[in-house]
């Protein structure tokens, strides 16, 4: 999920939590809440409010990034459709990246048939 779309989402279930139980409680029910609650009703659906567009804007941000992200995916895939093959020399080793985290293992590992000799 995009970050955005997360804490989109985040903020909206929050808000729509808090909007809602205010609402209720504004509504007292016989309890005796709704006198110090009842004057936040409408801000409450407001809120409500405010917190399901958010939502929708969460789905759609995510969903527009998804597509996004595939199109990248595709186009990094026409460039190079097939994985990089490694050979082997007669004793079964290959000889290892010279950057990135390749350099923090052995120069050459074993692969195929040999890998598991020592």
């Amino acid at each position: 999920m995009h970050p955005l779309a997360l804490v989109g989402a985040a903020l909206s279930g929050i808000g729509l939590v808090f909007a809602v139980a205010a609402y209720l409680v504004g509504q007292g029910g016989g309890l005796g809440s709704e006198d110090a609650f009842a004057v936040y009703r409408e801000e409450s659906l407001m809120v409500v409010a405010v917190s399901a567009g958010l939502f929708i804007a969460a789905l759609l941000g995510n969903g527009i990034a998804n597509v996004r992200g595939r199109d990248l995916r595709n186009e990094l895939m026409r460039r190079r459709p097939t994985r990089p093959v490694w050979s082997a020399g007669e004793d079964g080793r290959v000889l290892r990246a010279k950057r990135s985290p390749a350099l923090h293992g052995p120069r050459y590992v074993k692969v195929g048939k040999n890998a598991s000799s020592g």
